[in-house]
């Protein structure tokens, strides 16, 4: 059997109205609304050039270094002694020698 629709007066039209709608409904009725902190998500604006920030004021601390320069450590702090099995040097090796092969298994 079925149930003729009707504009207002069946029986979800009371049961909303005694229990009130629940989050789903109103989630679908506001689905293509743009709203809240997300609003402005919706409205982007871009614009071209470098971003500068401002000169902080001499009073600031954080206006100069008073730190004095570093000097260089006198070794290459990149290089690495190669750790791993023979196999697995040869490997990283022959990788780095032909990385369209990097990701290749044989």
């Amino acid at each position: 059997m079925r149930r003729a629709v009707t504009a207002g007066g069946g029986p979800d039209d009371d049961r909303r109205r005694t229990r009130g709608l629940t989050f789903h409904d109103v989630a679908l009725g506001e689905a293509g609304t743009v709203q809240g902190r997300f609003a402005s998500v919706a409205k982007t604006q871009v614009t071209s050039g470098v971003f500068e920030y401002p000169k902080l004021p001499a009073s600031s601390p954080w206006s100069t270094n008073p730190l004095p320069e570093e000097p260089p450590l006198g070794f290459d702090v990149n290089a690495l002694e190669p750790t791993g099995t023979t196999a697995e040097i040869e490997q990283s090796m022959a990788a780095r020698r032909h990385p369209r092969n990097a990701g290749r298994k044989r």
